[in-house]
């Protein structure tokens, strides 16, 4: 076997690279994935019920809505005063307490009304609220109420934060709503669901009873991003 010097020389010059050791890639483990949990409703009775049974010192109690800052109710004022006269004959489907009617009354609408499942609600209405003394307020649920009221007898008629808790096996109260007013304003979350919530999309309600949606928001001052304001007048074209 040959030896060359010249090739020995040759590989002790060679330089070897030290290939440097890799990172250890670390996994991030996933986060569980949350068990998707079915919202019962309450049933028709239950969810009457439930509203026509708030008490003070009670979740939803009526005194929390007297106490709640003006913010949504004088959205309110500014959008009917925008499209009705202050001689209207208007009516509020769950006043609650009244804070929404006091404030109507103070503004020079006067030709108030009101229907209220919550007996307790009223007592606090009367309290806090004496100019409303002369207010007719119909204690019942608007489905016991509603079928006496004659066909035209009010001008307006509005919901704030109402409609969304009425059960759906009462959806028929919607065309009752429209044949005893012209005008409708809806003010709701059509968005969430709970036990005690059942979404609309109020324009397609009221459009397919013969309304006409002439008036939108889907910002309402004091409430949430999931409220929208609507304002419709019976369609005559």
């Amino acid at each position: 076997m040959s030896f060359s010097l010249k090739a020995f020389l040759g590989l002790k010059k060679r330089r070897v690279t030290k290939t440097a050791p890799k990172k250890a890639v670390q996994i991030k483990p996933q986060p569980a994935e949350e068990p998707v949990t079915e919202v019962i409703p309450l049933s028709h009775d239950g969810a009457k019920a439930y509203w026509a049974s708030r008490r003070n010192g009670a979740e939803n109690e009526p005194i929390s809505y007297a106490n709640v800052d003006l913010t949504r109710t004088k959205f309110l004022e500014e959008k009917i005063r925008k499209h009705m006269p202050s001689t209207a004959r208007i009516l509020e489907v769950g006043p609650n307490a009244g804070r929404n009617l006091a404030y109507l009354h103070d503004m020079g609408f006067t030709n108030l009304a009101g229907i209220e499942i919550n007996p307790a609600a009223v007592e606090v209405m009367r309290r806090s609220y004496p100019q409303l003394a002369d207010i007719p307020i119909t204690v019942s649920p608007i489905e016991d109420a509603i079928k006496a009221i004659e066909d035209g007898s009010f001008d307006l008629i509005f919901t704030m934060a109402v409609l969304e808790h009425v059960h759906s096996d009462s959806n028929w109260i919607f065309a009752e709503m429209a044949r005893i007013a012209s005008n409708l304003l809806t003010i709701e979350d059509e968005i969430s669901t709970s036990v005690r919530h059942f979404p609309r999309q109020y324009k397609t309600v009221f459009e397919g009873l013969g309304m006409k949606e002439v008036d939108f928001s889907d910002v309402v001052p004091g409430l949430t991003k999931k409220f929208r304001y609507r304002f419709f007048q019976r369609d005559v074209s």
